[in-house]
């Protein structure tokens, strides 16, 4: 039981730090995580877990969240990086790709970053 209750604090802090510091909906996490806003509901309430696939999605934003901030450690910076056009990314804003789901392609662009590639 204290596995489950481990689990569900550790969806629950992927899913404020994205809402909260990356602005994302929670419409826009249920596309992330490939899940509809019921099981979302679900899983917050302790009613359901998430499956292998959705874990390893949720493990996706907590690696893309430990990235952002050992780049950027002022949360204003974090924002205006996810916000800013990125030649890494094609021109594409980083915010544009996590809400395509491709949390995995702007955390290769952050370390890519951090290892001294430029935006």
């Amino acid at each position: 039981m204290a596995t489950a209750a481990a689990e569900i604090d550790v969806l629950d802090a992927a899913l404020e730090w994205s809402h909260d510091e990356l602005g994302l909906t929670y419409d826009e996490l249920g596309h992330i995580l490939e899940v509809s806003d019921r099981t979302l509901r679900r899983w917050r309430s302790g009613s359901a877990q998430p499956r292998k696939g959705a874990r390893a999605r949720i493990e996706d934003l907590n690696e893309l969240r430990h990235l952002l901030e050992a780049a950027f450690p002022d949360s204003s910076a974090r924002r205006a990086w996810v916000q800013s056009r990125s030649g890494m990314l094609r021109g594409r804003t980083p915010i544009s790709l996590l809400r395509a789901g491709k949390v995995m392609r702007v955390c290769e662009a952050l370390a890519a970053f951090e290892d001294g590639a430029f935006a």
